[in-house]
């Protein structure tokens, strides 16, 4: 019985996998663009994981836009330095 149970779980996983690689691989985008906010601990008990965390974000950003992944530039908060 335990050999039945998983050779279905390894066809139930299969048939899973399978079902993912399908689709035309998307396409074109359309519609709104999506904004994408976060919120960091810059002062606090807490800036000093929020402020690096800070920092990587931003730097994930530019490396995006380096790439041509993002379309819209980055924007700040014009009251953060």
């Amino acid at each position: 019985m335990t050999r039945r149970k998983t050779i279905l779980a390894l066809l139930l996983a299969l048939m899973l996998i399978a079902s993912a690689c399908g689709g035309d691989g998307g396409g074109e985008a359309t519609g709104d663009p999506i904004v994408i906010g976060a919120i960091f601990d810059l002062s606090g008990p807490t800036a000093d994981v929020g402020t690096p965390y800070s920092d990587q974000c931003l730097r994930a950003s530019d490396v995006l836009a380096r790439q041509g992944l993002l379309e819209a530039p980055r924007r700040r908060d014009p009251s953060t330095p």
